[in-house]
């Protein structure tokens, strides 16, 4: 997999077995051309051990891509399994791998995670980096719908408190009903299909699958009184709560 992102013939890794002298392993061209400069996301955590390190270390060593989540685990040895009295084995080291792009193993200290995380929400937090590096590059509507997609990813991770307790907006407006689904917010026009709502502000919601399209509620004492619908071209429905 590394190859993919190297220069053919680069030198990646010494492995060190025994005392003997090291044995350098180096990338190999690939039939399928190179990936060098694409965006590069991994998720790392303290289950990621071994080989999945050693790619990790690759990836971080080499400055490939960004490393989310937490520290690795710390295994990087090579062990062996002897015999000894009383039909017991003991695992001993007799093996390391060195990294070429840092000169270092990675036994006992892991690899750190350039962006930070929990191993429950890392996938998300790739996502929308991802997202808005690639917001940062583009235009007009796809920098509207790249930020918004971002924007909705972060209010799940970083739920936003709502004006309102959420049963204070379910109700029926008009042809669109508002339903509390186990906790999270619910659109769907009558006959329609079900989506899902997301808190993006005291009063407003995105839809989590179209972050352009958005559902904004006028307050009236301490319930809901209004919807607006804010569709993803732009175009905008008012429905009162009916009685």
């Amino acid at each position: 997999m590394i190859s993919h992102f190297l220069k053919p013939n680069t030198p990646i890794v010494t492995f060190y077995m025994r005392g003997e002298k090291g044995d350098t392993w180096k990338s190999v061209a690939t039939p399928t051309g190179s990936l060098a400069g694409k965006p590069l996301y991994v998720l790392t955590g303290g289950r990621s051990a071994s080989a999945a390190e050693e790619f990790i270390g690759h990836v971080n060593g080499f400055k490939l891509g960004e490393l989310v989540g937490e520290s690795t685990a710390g295994a990087g040895y090579r062990n062996e399994f002897f015999p000894v009295t009383g039909g017991y084995v003991i695992s001993v080291s007799v093996g390391r791998a060195v990294l070429a792009s840092t000169g270092k193993d990675w036994e006992k200290v892991g690899i750190a995670p350039t962006i930070k995380a929990s191993q429950d929400t890392a996938l998300e937090v790739a996502q929308m980096s991802a997202l808005r590096k690639l917001a940062a590059a583009a235009t007009g509507r796809d920098k509207d719908v790249l930020e918004g997609s971002a924007r909705v990813l972060e209010a799940q991770i970083k739920p936003v408190s709502t004006a309102l307790p959420l049963p204070q907006y379910v109700g029926v407006y008009g042809v669109r009903h508002i339903t509390d689904d186990g906790g999270t917010l619910t659109f769907q026009r009558e006959g329609g299909p079900k989506g899902r709502l997301v808190a993006i502000g005291p009063n407003e919601f995105a839809f989590a699958e179209d972050p352009m399209q958005r559902v904004k509620f006028k307050v009236a004492g301490n319930s809901a009184s209004e919807l607006e619908l804010i569709r993803s071209d732009g175009s905008r429905v008012v429905a009162a709560r009916n009685p």
